[in-house]
């Protein structure tokens, strides 16, 4: 999803997020395990559940590092806070963030890995998130959990105009990253749904575009499986065709709603 709006901004912001993630380290892991103790003992019974606009950023962060029940281990490789209204960015520690003025801009980025085994067997999977917070709550992210077998589940809420260069900034620092996290077909055309529903269409037609290339590649790919795994791959391939064509519909029902954007 990139937007020809702000260009420079936005590149300007991704040498700076670069520079302070990747030089200077600095990052919240040395007290993350304290502040999700912390507010597990202020709110007593509380359990993590998937965000929603207006989340606190103190919830956020005690979510993020408690780990679901089961048979499997979710630990993070990446939980840094930054200050996205100053330019430079400013990274910052968790205890500065949450003493910090509720006017200011944050924004969070976790990298988050799951392993697991059955008898003989391991399993796993990674996801990086990303979360905004505007004014002291929750305005937009791109958060992933982890069921059984660490298949990873992804909530979407995308940006408003206010925030969208940061948004693109944070997509492209997790891209260049943490490439091995990038979404799956599956996943960029449940993002481009919630990108129709926030009125981004063009960002909602990139991301089509972006599946299909998937897809394609999946499809040239799928000639050379095993006779005993092409029934569940074309099972797959017809789940996705189902997706694609209802984001494709919701595509062109929004643009006959507004034929001049």
């Amino acid at each position: 999803m990139h937007d020809a709006r702000g260009m420079l901004p936005i590149h300007a912001m991704e040498r700076e997020i670069a520079g302070l993630l990747l030089l200077l380290g600095i990052a919240g892991a040395g007290c993350a395990t304290d502040q999700a103790e912390g507010y597990r003992l202020a709110h007593p019974g509380w359990t993590p559940t998937p965000p929603v606009a207006g989340d606190s950023l103190d919830e956020t962060l005690a979510s993020l590092q408690t780990g679901p029940e089961g048979s499997f281990e979710v630990s993070a490789r990446e939980l840094r806070v930054l200050r996205v209204d100053v330019e430079p960015w400013e990274a910052l520690s968790l205890d500065a963030a949450l003493a910090g003025p509720e006017a200011q801009s944050l924004a969070v980025i976790a990298h988050r890995r799951c392993q697991g085994r059955r008898g003989i067997h391991f399993f796993g999977s990674e996801r990086t998130s990303w979360y905004i917070f505007f004014e002291g709550e929750l305005a937009s992210y791109d958060h992933f959990e982890f069921g059984e077998a660490c298949e990873p589940a992804n909530h979407y809420l995308p940006s408003h105009l206010e925030q969208l260069a940061t948004e693109q900034a944070l997509i492209r620092y997790a891209a260049s990253r943490y490439p091995e996290s990038a979404p799956t077909p599956e996943e960029m055309l449940s993002k481009g749904l919630a990108l129709v529903s926030a009125e981004r269409l063009a960002d909602a037609e990139r991301m089509l575009r972006s599946a299909d290339r998937e897809i394609d590649r999946m499809a040239a790919e799928d000639e050379s499986v095993p006779e005993e795994e092409r029934e569940a791959s074309e099972e797959k391939e017809k789940q996705l065709q189902a997706m694609r064509a209802k984001l494709s519909r919701a595509i062109a029902d929004a643009r006959r709603q507004k034929p001049g954007e």
